[in-house]
């Protein structure tokens, strides 16, 4: 058997419940990083039809039930980021809350079967995610603004296979031009170097 599967480390914060009210920042990469769901020219994103299968499907999870909604999302050539935020909810409907794992798993199924049928037979997704949970107004005000400018950071994506290489100058300025001040940049750069662990 795998060992390395058996010991991967999980990326989901111990004894925590992932169906509490709350914003949930998730990140879910395409197998292998391959380029399926669109491309960027020019810092402009253009969906490829995988991309816009994943991204209504993305939507729709919400559409069934009051107690979650999305309130940001971006597919990206070979990944796509969003946050999901869970209502808070009565104890009647506790047991239909959905957690946060249940929703990964649903998109990915849904999003792997109507891929596979219409566009790729061979798509799929990283066995794993990454998740963020998110504490505070600030926090939720930056991820947001990073998630609307994705395709404009493109080109310093650790998930860029042709990204440029590591020009602080480069970076900083991006950063601005997305709308972020100095001080939200350590943060991003934080976040960023603890997604790129999740596989």
């Amino acid at each position: 058997m795998n060992k390395t599967f058996l010991h991967r480390r999980s990326h989901r914060k111990f004894n925590y419940n992932y169906s509490a009210p709350g914003y949930y920042f998730i990140t879910i990469v395409v197998h292998n990083r391959q380029m399926l769901l669109g491309k960027i020219v020019n810092q402009t994103l253009h969906l490829s039809s995988a991309g816009q299968i994943v991204t209504q499907c993305w939507l729709d999870l919400s559409q069934n039930t009051s107690v979650l909604s999305s309130e940001a999302f971006v597919a990206m050539p070979n990944h796509v980021h969003g946050i999901f935020r869970i209502r808070e909810h009565s104890s009647l409907q506790e047991a239909s809350a959905p957690s946060i794992g249940n929703l990964v798993r649903s998109f990915k199924a849904k999003t792997c079967k109507l891929v596979r049928e219409e566009v790729f037979p061979e798509f799929g997704w990283q066995r794993d995610y990454y998740d963020r949970i998110i504490r505070t107004d600030r926090e939720l005000r930056l991820i947001q603004l990073y998630i609307v400018c994705n395709p404009l950071l493109w080109g310093i994506d650790p998930e860029n296979p042709h990204k440029a290489g590591q020009n602080s100058t480069v970076e900083t300025s991006l950063m601005k031009q997305c709308g972020f001040e100095n001080e939200d940049n350590e943060l991003i750069r934080r976040y960023v170097e603890y997604r790129t662990g999740a596989r």
